[in-house]
């Protein structure tokens, strides 16, 4: 079986990211992003390009495990290939040491480490905005 991929360009960051476009074909993609840089001059390689496969069977689904301290340090962000068992939506795990150190584990359904503690990091400044750092159920009521 040929594995497809669609080339999807995006912009922006945190909660301005967005999906600009789609495209079947990476050139066609990469002549979107030439034409919007051009059209934007402000910003350095605002446009980007993902690639994701289409149809990826459950088992090959990855996710990643951030534990990341209140300070934003991250202490470990593991890659693990999902199992049939596990809830595949972004999701606060717990509070715990880890190293000696108090963090707090988020999982991102991504393969992409940086896109992971990104995410996380955006969780760790809303937990801390609304000071409820440590306190696993009010968290927990923030993420549903």
């Amino acid at each position: 079986m040929k594995e497809e991929k669609v080339y999807i360009v995006t912009s922006g960051e945190y909660s301005d990211y967005k999906i600009e476009a789609v495209f079947s074909d990476k050139g066609k993609a990469e002549e979107f992003v030439e034409v919007c840089d051009k059209a934007i001059t402000y910003y350095d390689k605002y446009y980007k390009i993902e690639e994701y496969y289409l149809d990826i069977p459950k088992e090959q689904l990855f996710y990643t495990e951030v534990y990341m301290g209140e300070d934003g340090g991250v202490h470990a962000a593991c890659l693990e290939v999902a199992s049939q068992h596990i809830d595949m939506g972004n999701d606060f795990g717990v509070f715990r040491l880890y190293g000696g150190v108090p963090c707090f584990k988020w999982v991102v359904k991504t393969h992409d480490r940086e896109r992971a503690i990104k995410v996380a990091n955006e969780k760790r400044a809303q937990i801390l905005a609304l000071g409820i750092w440590g306190d696993e159920d009010k968290v927990r009521e923030m993420v549903k």
